[in-house]
């Protein structure tokens, strides 16, 4: 079984690409294929509303500020959606338009709009006892070389140390992502910040291990990754549009030309395998407005 890393997909795009050897360094094929995953592969797995790169961000909602930003790894900065925690009950807010304000008096916040990269609740809040949810689309990590980051070979859950062999210019001010080695290669902890680091471990405060951190997993940089973060059943698409976006710079028309041609099959057979993710169920729609 393939690891699907980003040494072997250097490996593929080099070997599809014919690529001579020196003409682009790993770093160069690396930030070519994060902007073709964004520009080429992301938007096709977004489309398809199946909750992929779905994550959220808790606010603690505070009297009398009405500002909340939005989480700054979203894609866009846009959300899938907002709701607000009152107790164990999961309040829908709707959106309004910035024109139908009409009060400045203090309330239960029962809509929000935007402004800039803030979500504005009205009425500003008038007590501290509820928060904000707010559910966004994460932005995948850039792929860097698996030498740019650690992987992990034991973990004390109770020290909070983690045994992995980290880049030397790693400190206690690096901030830090938690990368699983599983399929779709989700980022499960993220911007956390060690409390020491050595030539052999980092350790972190213990609270801060995810619960589902497991050996083999990665310690990667804050927005950084040794994966493509999209389903394994992707990765053939990012290495072909990769390769698309090398052979044009190359001027090699003929390779471009066929290479398209695998590109358009792997975007119809994505399509085809990700648009239900769950065959056999149906989606209700229940919403709760405050």
């Amino acid at each position: 079984m393939a690891i699907y890393d980003t040494a072997y997909f250097l490996t593929q795009v080099k070997l599809y690409g014919s690529i001579p050897s020196g003409r682009y360094s790993d770093p160069e094929i690396l930030t070519i294929a994060s902007d073709a995953m964004i520009a080429h592969v992301v938007p096709v797995i977004i489309s398809l509303k199946e909750e992929f790169y779905v994550q959220y961000e808790d606010q603690a909602i505070t009297a009398n500020v009405n500002a909340y930003p939005i989480p700054y790894r979203a894609m866009g900065l846009a959300l899938r959606e907002i709701k607000i925690v009152k107790d164990s009950t999961i309040l829908d807010v709707p959106r309004m338009s910035p024109e139908e304000i009409v009060s400045s008096a203090l309330g239960t916040p029962n809509k929000f709009y935007l402004e800039g990269q803030d979500v504005v609740l009205y009425p500003t809040p008038d007590t501290t006892a509820n928060t904000l949810r707010l559910s966004y689309f994460r932005s995948p990590s850039k792929p860097v070389e698996t030498t740019e980051c650690a992987i992990i070979t034991a973990i004390n859950t109770g020290s909070g140390l983690v045994t992995a062999a980290p880049p030397t210019t790693w400190t206690t001010s690096s901030v830090l992502d938690f990368v699983s080695r599983r399929n779709g290669h989700k980022c499960l902890g993220v911007d956390i910040i060690p409390t020491a680091v050595s030539t052999t471990s980092v350790t972190f405060t213990p609270a801060n291990l995810p619960a589902t951190l497991a050996i083999g997993d990665y310690i990667a940089l804050a927005g950084e990754c040794p994966y493509m973060q999209v389903p394994d059943f992707c990765f053939d698409l990012i290495v072909r549009v990769t390769v698309q976006e090398i052979l044009e710079s190359m001027g090699d028309a003929p390779g471009f030309a066929l290479n398209e041609k695998h590109i358009d099959l792997l975007k119809s057979n994505i399509v085809s395998l990700l648009t239900n993710r769950v065959l056999g169920a149906m989606k209700t729609s229940s919403i709760s407005l405050i």
